[in-house]
């Protein structure tokens, strides 16, 4: 799997592998480079250029470890006989995390930190033993379509971690529209990245979606892609790392809270106003039901 690594590569894919002449297997493939993406935005023709990354194969699995790549590195040995190099992957930076706050909803009234972005009717939520239970509403947040209601927070400058503990109840062949549960970090209606557990069709997924305004005429201003498949209770991470005026947010979900499944990484420019908000939208007759939010610091 070639994920999307924050960097300037997007869409990759499209691709075939095949051994050199010393045996390393390669992957090449197509990748849209985003500060150049359209021959014609009005006629949706992306620049898809060609790129190349080294397969190893780790525990039985073939591994494209850091592809998309966007640095020079080793080409294929092209003459009969070279060795293959020795595989190293790179050491992950090691980083710390430190918690700042844990919400489980569990009191009469809802934090102080949290406010409402177009409140819903108070028959439509609930605190109590199990969490913050949300009626999901046939509300969106999505290019124009602006209604969902949004529990929000502030959220810390620097580095940090988002994690939510969701169980959205539909069911199994759930449903006509896109019945979603989970939260958002935003500025405005217009601008965030969402990560939410997602039942339309029967099909059940976390997706991990991106929307920007303004954007140049005809450019698209939502993307989505998938971070894992829910199960009857799942777990959402969001890493948030600013450097340079950009801020990369990385997806991760879970079915247990142990073993997280990694999905890509958007870029963004939310700033300081960014706010944490939780929803439950797209579709109405069923509930979502928080069990904990918490935000954690960052530091490597």
């Amino acid at each position: 799997m070639l994920f999307q690594n924050g960097n300037r590569w997007i869409g990759v894919g499209h691709n075939t592998v095949f051994p050199d002449a010393a045996g390393q297997w390669w992957t090449i493939y197509h990748g849209i480079d985003a500060g150049e993406p359209f021959f014609s935005a009005r006629d949706k023709l992306t620049r898809r250029l060609a790129l190349l990354d080294r397969i190893d194969w780790v525990d039985g699995w073939p591994v494209a470890t850091g592809a998309p790549s966007d640095a020079a590195r080793p080409a294929p040995a092209a003459t009969a006989g070279a060795r293959p190099r020795a595989f190293a992957a790179p050491a992950a930076p090691a980083e710390s995390v430190r918690a700042l706050w844990t919400d489980t909803f569990r009191g009469p009234t809802p934090d102080a930190r949290w406010t409402w972005l177009r409140p819903p009717a108070d028959a439509a939520w609930s605190l109590g033993r199990t969490g913050l239970t949300l009626a999901t509403a046939a509300t969106d947040l999505h290019v124009d379509t602006n209604t969902a209601s949004v529990l929000r927070t502030p959220l810390p400058d620097g580095d940090y971690r988002v994690e939510a503990v969701v169980r959205l109840d539909v069911p199994d062949a759930c449903c006509a529209t896109a019945v979603q549960a989970g939260f958002v970090v935003m500025r405005d209606d217009d601008n965030y990245v969402k990560l939410v557990e997602l039942a339309h069709g029967g099909l059940r997924q976390v997706e991990f979606a991106k929307e920007m305004a303004p954007v140049p005429a005809h450019y698209p201003r939502y993307g989505n892609t998938v971070a894992g498949t829910p199960g009857a209770t799942t777990w959402l991470r969001l890493d948030v790392h600013r450097s340079g005026g950009e801020e990369r947010y990385t997806a991760y979900s879970s079915r247990d809270g142990n073993a997280w499944v990694g999905g890509g990484t958007w870029t963004h420019r939310l700033g300081r106003e960014a706010r944490l908000g939780l929803v439950a939208m797209g579709g109405a007759g069923h509930r979502a039901v928080f069990r904990r939010v918490s935000v954690a610091r960052l530091s490597r």
